[in-house]
């Protein structure tokens, strides 16, 4: 079959976008894993709001850093004035799940104000918050070592990662929003 020259114009900017299309969506397909969004993710809504717990995968080698944050973006019309924790509207925690190590959220005072404009997230990395407290034997040792170092390094289990958050709207004394949405991680023995 012989082509004319408009035909076979056509038909190379065809193939031409289509090698196009084919590199776009390979392209999206790599960055996809490259970040705690594309990981494995839990949402938990309420009054308009929406608390986004990322991990950047499910599957760790024991003290790898993983990377985990949060997200609470509000879906309203206008801007609005949560009251939360001082220190951070998100706290963080973990729980081994087939052991008894635990390391709860814990929330600083009250009523510190947070701006939240529609559809612009307040972005949370995970940070750890909490003190050894009583706990004596693995549990010290584990929480020790959970709030001396930056970076989320869990020992080996199957882990939940929860993020929560308590705030009010208008005033202290109103009924709080209460969200919290978890993850659950398996972390290995480390890598040889």
């Amino acid at each position: 079959m012989r082509l004319t020259t408009r035909q076979g114009v056509a038909a190379r900017s065809a193939a031409g976008l289509a090698v196009v299309l084919l590199v776009l969506v390979a392209g999206m397909l790599i960055t996809r894993g490259s970040g705690p969004v594309a990981g494995v993710t839990d949402t938990a809504q309420g009054a308009g709001f929406t608390l986004r717990l990322s991990v950047d995968r499910g599957r760790y080698a024991a003290d790898e850093p993983i990377s985990a944050e949060a997200t609470v973006t509000y879906a309203g019309q206008v801007s609005v004035t949560a009251l939360g924790s001082r220190g951070s509207l998100v706290g963080f925690g973990v729980t081994q799940q087939d052991g008894s190590l635990t390391a709860p959220a814990v929330f600083g005072s009250p009523c510190y104000p947070y701006t939240f404009d529609p559809g612009r997230p307040l972005v949370v990395p995970f940070r750890t918050s909490g003190a050894v407290g009583t706990a004596v034997g693995p549990e010290a040792s584990f929480l020790r070592a959970y709030l001396a170092d930056p970076q989320l390094r869990l020992p080996v289990g199957t882990w939940e990662i929860a993020a929560a958050t308590t705030f009010f709207i208008g005033s202290c004394t109103t009924e709080p929003i209460k969200l919290t949405a978890s993850v659950q991680v398996v972390v290995g023995p480390p890598s040889p």
